[in-house]
């Protein structure tokens, strides 16, 4: 829950959020592990799920980065329809490319790609969009998620995968 300033924007523009983190990762007791990642987002769900004061039709996902992948792969893998819509920014689609790029080529062969994004992003139920920086230094473009990769045009509800949207109005928007 360190990247509260990521987020702010949604706050003024009206929506509650529930920021988390997993575990072994800010404050959070734990080890981390991939698993462990679909599992804490799971909970962080069905906390707000039960809240008496949360309208229980307009719960969306938001991941930045690694919380986008998680975001993708646990609703991916799930099925889930009770989320709304997911939206990423700057989220990678592989976490063997991810290793590849910040160990110079050798971290492909020290991760698995268990759990990727791009493996599960097939499954998701809900309208989705993509958001990514063309000079994200971290996750550059190339080892971005794009609506390629398993996403349809049509992810039920008459959603459409998307790309390229830019600035927190625009987004707004189209919530």
């Amino acid at each position: 829950a360190y990247h509260i300033g990521g987020i702010d924007w949604l706050v003024k523009a009206g929506y509650a959020v529930l920021m988390y983190d997993y575990r072994g990762y800010g404050k959070s007791a734990g080890q981390p592990d991939r698993e462990g990642t679909l599992k804490d987002m799971a909970a962080a769900l069905a906390y707000v799920r039960n809240r008496p004061d949360v309208d229980k039709n307009r719960i969306i996902a938001f991941g930045h980065s690694l919380g986008g992948a998680v975001s993708l792969a646990s609703l991916g893998r799930s099925g889930d329809k009770s989320v709304k819509a997911v939206m990423t920014v700057g989220t990678f689609a592989s976490y063997q490319d991810m290793a590849d790029g910040l160990a110079k080529g050798l971290g492909r062969n020290m991760v698995s790609n268990d759990l990727s994004p791009v493996d599960l992003i097939g499954g998701l139920k809900v309208p989705v969009l993509l958001l990514h920086g063309e000079d994200d230094p971290v996750v550059g473009v190339r080892r971005a998620v794009h609506p390629v990769d398993g996403l349809r045009g049509d992810l039920g509800g008459g959603g459409e995968a998307e790309a390229g949207v830019r600035g927190p109005d625009v987004v707004v928007d189209r919530l």
